[in-house]
């Protein structure tokens, strides 16, 4: 049941990873098309705006040209003007003249001639005002014409934005919609996994309770058998004991001889340890002074004469430990009746100094090895 609900859930999940997998893609594909709807604008942009640097170089250039033209039509206007009052001037003062000479006769030719060139100059100075105008008329054609291509591109301009600007907005509500709909499908899958969930703890739970009682029955079982395994080794405690005072008392006799034997031996080694240690001091001061050179020598072939940049000590690898199992531990338990057995036969007189010898090679077996840095 457990591994149903399990196997359902693990479903679940990888629903839930593949719908959100949907919407990664989902997200992916919309942030591509943000980008390229801001790529055409970003190219629309520089297309206007090279339009309308355009438009504004050549409205620049037209009125850099009318500029021109009004200025060179002003000279020429100024320079006609002058010449008409330098030759009025000169008509004038020879006119003057001659009517001195001839005033009643010539007045009539005087004014004829007059008229004749005031005609000539106005008719010069019209036919300068028709070319000015004809000239202005000409820019201001060619202004209205590139004014209207202008607008003409402005207007399709507009229409292409307008229609990309609904483009965008018609994928942006379908992604929209496909969103929301994975979002739905999520929550419905997620609320189907709780559940599952539920109903999975509530068999953890019963399966729980029921361990709960077997391993009370197992725990009273192994209490009624520590009991009697209690009794029976209190009664070997004692039988241990009577014979453990018998087997003092021989001890105690062979310690008395073991001493008298040790001050005997003791009288005998002792000058020759005093010898030893005069010898050990000289041994301990010839060592330090050759200790004292070493490290000299050493100081300075790694101080100086060999540098290490970076230290080479790497950091200490897990070392794996093998756990015995429970099996395996029971099978190296020793029966109590072999226990007793063993220690009844290590108290007797006749094989104290074995046993003694047996022990002093156990502890020295068992002695703990120091803990080492492996690298």
């Amino acid at each position: 049941c457990l591994k149903g609900l399990l196997a359902d859930a693990d479903q679940l999940l990888i629903g839930l990873q593949n719908g959100l997998s949907q919407q990664e893609e989902s997200l992916t594909t919309l942030v591509e098309q943000q980008h390229e709807g801001l790529t055409r604008n970003v190219e629309r942009t520089k297309s206007i705006s090279a339009t309308t640097m355009n438009f504004f170089r050549t409205i620049d250039a037209h009125a850099l040209e009318l500029k021109r033209i009004l200025e060179e039509s002003q000279a020429s206007h100024q320079k006609q003007l002058l010449q008409l009052q330098t030759k009025f001037e000169v008509c004038a003062a020879d006119e003057e003249k001659y009517l001195m000479e001839k005033v009643s006769g010539l007045l009539a030719e005087s004014n004829a001639r007059k008229k004749n060139m005031v005609r000539d100059d106005i008719s010069s100075l019209a036919k300068t005002a028709s070319e000015r105008s004809n000239s202005l008329q000409t820019e201001t054609t060619k202004f209205h014409d590139f004014t209207s291509s202008m607008s003409e591109q402005w207007e399709a301009y507009v229409e292409t934005t307008k229609e990309a600007f609904h483009r965008n907005i018609s994928s942006v509500e379908q992604k929209k919609c496909c969103l929301v709909e994975n979002l739905q499908q999520c929550k419905t899958r997620t609320q189907l996994c709780s559940e599952q969930w539920s109903n999975a703890q509530n068999s953890v739970l019963a399966l729980g309770r029921s361990n709960a009682e077997t391993i009370g029955s197992v725990i009273s079982d192994g209490n009624d058998a520590n009991s009697q395994l209690h009794m029976r080794f209190s009664s070997a405690v004692s039988t241990a004991l009577e014979d453990n005072d018998v087997s003092s008392e021989a001890l105690v006799c062979s310690i008395d001889d073991s001493l008298r034997l040790d001050r005997g031996i003791w009288e005998t080694v002792r000058p020759i340890i005093a010898a030893s240690q005069t010898q050990l001091g000289d041994l301990q001061r010839s060592h330090h002074e050759k200790t004292l050179g070493i490290s000299g020598n050493a100081n300075r072939s790694l101080g100086d004469e060999y540098k290490v940049d970076e230290p080479t000590c790497s950091t200490p690898t897990r070392r794996q430990i093998n756990i015995p199992s429970s099996q395996s531990i029971e099978g190296l338990v020793t029966p109590l009746e072999d226990l007793v057995k063993s220690f009844r036969d290590s108290r007797t007189p006749s094989k104290l100094v074995t046993g003694n010898a047996k022990r002093l090679d156990l502890a020295t077996e068992m002695e703990r090895v120091p803990l080492t840095t492996i690298n």
